[in-house]
């Protein structure tokens, strides 16, 4: 029994570490999701010609992004 139970406990720990490597990446991934859609938009903003305008709007941006994180 004491070999059974060795081994069952040696599959949780695997199964334990195995969904928090997939709950990192999953979170990293939708960082990185966010990361690309900031990019996208500050470069829609710097299409503008206004540039003073465009440095407001890409702070704000900022701002907005870094607190949903």
């Amino acid at each position: 029994m004491k070999i059974v139970r060795k081994w069952k406990n040696k599959i949780y720990l695997y199964l334990i570490r195995e969904i928090k490597i997939m709950k990192y990446l999953f979170y990293w991934m939708q960082k990185q999701k966010i990361l690309i859609i900031k990019k996208f938009i500050i470069w829609k903003i710097l299409d503008d010609k206004n540039y003073f305008r465009n440095l407001i709007d890409i702070f704000a941006l900022n701002c907005i992004f870094d607190s949903n994180l």
